[in-house]
Protein backbone atom coordinates (compact mmCIF):
# COMPACT_ATOMS: atom_id res chain seq x y z
CA UNK A 1 0.00 0.00 0.00
CA UNK A 2 2.60 2.16 -1.08
CA UNK A 3 0.61 4.63 -2.76
CA UNK A 4 -1.51 5.34 0.26
CA UNK A 5 1.66 6.07 2.48
CA UNK A 6 2.84 8.19 -0.53
CA UNK A 7 -0.45 10.20 -0.59
CA UNK A 8 -0.54 10.35 3.35
CA UNK A 9 2.79 12.04 3.52
CA UNK A 10 1.74 14.58 0.86
CA UNK A 11 -0.68 15.42 4.08
CA UNK A 12 0.52 18.64 6.38
CA UNK A 13 0.34 17.95 9.56
CA UNK A 14 -2.87 19.81 10.06
CA UNK A 15 -4.42 17.41 7.36
CA UNK A 16 -3.26 14.40 8.68
CA UNK A 17 -4.97 15.17 12.07
CA UNK A 18 -8.00 15.90 9.69
CA UNK A 19 -7.95 12.78 7.52
CA UNK A 20 -7.40 10.76 10.99
CA UNK A 21 -10.75 12.75 12.94
CA UNK A 22 -12.50 11.69 9.35
CA UNK A 23 -11.60 8.58 9.30
CA UNK A 24 -13.20 8.23 12.96
CA UNK A 25 -16.20 8.73 11.61
CA UNK A 26 -16.34 6.20 8.48
CA UNK A 27 -19.68 4.55 8.63
CA UNK A 28 -20.22 1.43 10.43
CA UNK A 29 -16.14 0.06 10.54
CA UNK A 30 -14.44 3.32 11.97
CA UNK A 31 -11.34 2.70 13.05
CA UNK A 32 -11.38 3.58 17.00
CA UNK A 33 -9.89 6.98 18.35
CA UNK A 34 -7.57 4.93 20.70
CA UNK A 35 -5.98 3.62 17.39
CA UNK A 36 -5.78 6.57 15.87
CA UNK A 37 -4.19 8.58 18.64
CA UNK A 38 -0.65 9.35 18.13
CA UNK A 39 -0.58 6.64 14.86
CA UNK A 40 2.04 7.54 12.21
CA UNK A 41 0.74 7.88 8.50
CA UNK A 42 2.67 3.88 7.69
CA UNK A 43 0.35 3.06 10.96
CA UNK A 44 -2.57 4.62 9.71
CA UNK A 45 -2.53 3.15 6.37
CA UNK A 46 -2.03 -0.03 8.34
CA UNK A 47 -5.55 0.21 10.15
CA UNK A 48 -6.81 1.07 7.41
CA UNK A 49 -6.17 -2.10 5.25
CA UNK A 50 -7.04 -4.06 8.46
CA UNK A 51 -10.26 -2.51 8.98
CA UNK A 52 -11.61 -2.00 5.35
CA UNK A 53 -9.48 -4.19 2.56
CA UNK A 54 -6.88 -3.03 0.05
CA UNK A 55 -9.73 -2.01 -2.12
CA UNK A 56 -11.74 -0.53 1.12
CA UNK A 57 -8.82 1.73 2.33
CA UNK A 58 -8.43 2.99 -1.22
CA UNK A 59 -11.65 3.99 -1.63
CA UNK A 60 -11.88 5.42 1.64
CA UNK A 61 -8.71 7.67 1.67
CA UNK A 62 -9.81 9.13 -1.75
CA UNK A 63 -13.31 9.81 0.13
CA UNK A 64 -11.62 11.45 3.19
CA UNK A 65 -9.36 13.75 0.47
CA UNK A 66 -12.17 15.53 -1.29
CA UNK A 67 -13.77 16.07 1.81
CA UNK A 68 -10.21 17.79 3.20
CA UNK A 69 -10.11 19.48 -0.40
CA UNK A 70 -7.30 17.73 -1.88
CA UNK A 71 -8.47 16.61 -5.08
CA UNK A 72 -4.97 16.94 -6.44
CA UNK A 73 -4.06 14.02 -4.33
CA UNK A 74 -7.41 12.24 -5.19
CA UNK A 75 -6.27 12.80 -8.92
CA UNK A 76 -2.95 11.33 -7.96
CA UNK A 77 -3.97 8.13 -6.40
CA UNK A 78 -6.25 7.81 -9.21
CA UNK A 79 -3.59 8.07 -11.86
CA UNK A 80 -0.86 6.01 -9.87
CA UNK A 81 -3.55 3.18 -9.02
CA UNK A 82 -5.02 3.12 -12.71
CA UNK A 83 -3.67 0.10 -14.91
CA UNK A 84 -3.94 -0.93 -18.27
CA UNK A 85 -7.53 -0.36 -19.95
CA UNK A 86 -8.87 1.58 -17.06
CA UNK A 87 -8.62 -1.19 -14.72
CA UNK A 88 -7.72 0.02 -10.59
CA UNK A 89 -5.31 -2.28 -9.24
CA UNK A 90 -3.27 -2.42 -5.85
CA UNK A 91 -0.15 -4.43 -5.13
CA UNK A 92 0.49 -6.55 -2.19
CA UNK A 93 3.26 -7.91 -0.65
CA UNK A 94 2.99 -11.03 0.69
CA UNK A 95 4.56 -13.81 3.03
CA UNK A 96 3.75 -17.01 2.02
CA UNK A 97 3.40 -20.17 4.69
CA UNK A 98 7.12 -21.31 3.80
CA UNK A 99 8.41 -17.36 4.06
CA UNK A 100 9.14 -16.51 0.64
CA UNK A 101 8.09 -13.42 0.08
CA UNK A 102 5.63 -12.36 -3.62
CA UNK A 103 3.88 -10.13 -5.19
CA UNK A 104 0.28 -10.41 -5.96
CA UNK A 105 -2.16 -8.02 -7.42
CA UNK A 106 -5.92 -7.06 -6.79
CA UNK A 107 -7.98 -5.47 -9.85
CA UNK A 108 -10.46 -3.40 -7.86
Amino acid sequence: MADLLITLEDLTADEFKTFKWYLRLEGNKSIKRSKLEGAERRDTVDLMVNTYTPHGALKVTMKILKKISRNDLVQSLSDTCSGPEGQSHLFLLFVSSDKKSGLATQHL
